[in-house]
């Protein structure tokens, strides 16, 4: 398993599905928003991703991961008793990503 600071495009099989920010304290936020998530993508069939049919969704599935053990640890940041939390808003990002930043 790589630690440290970085970036990543995550796919389901050919599928696009979001993104992963991996920050320097090995905690890494995980941002989806394809089908079979909790977002409004849930229910879409299978598109290509392109110019024409780009992965878009108003809000999207998060998770946050303690690197270093593997477990899920979302209820640090977002009030949840799971380990993933859906529909989350783009607004609602950024103090996510900042309290994720300072775990």
């Amino acid at each position: 398993m790589a630690i440290g600071e970085k970036f990543c495009i995550t796919r389901i099989g050919d599928e696009l599905s979001g993104f992963q920010i991996t920050f320097k304290n090995n905690k890494t936020l995980s941002v989806q928003f394809s089908r079979y998530h909790y977002c409004k993508n849930r229910d879409r069939p299978f598109l290509p991703v392109s110019k024409s049919f780009p992965l878009c969704s108003p809000n999207a599935e998060i998770a946050i991961i303690d690197e270093w053990s593997g477990k899920f640890i979302t209820s640090k940041c977002v009030k949840t008793n799971d380990d993933v939390v859906g529909w989350v808003s783009p607004d609602e990002l950024p103090k996510i990503m900042s309290c994720v930043a300072k775990l």
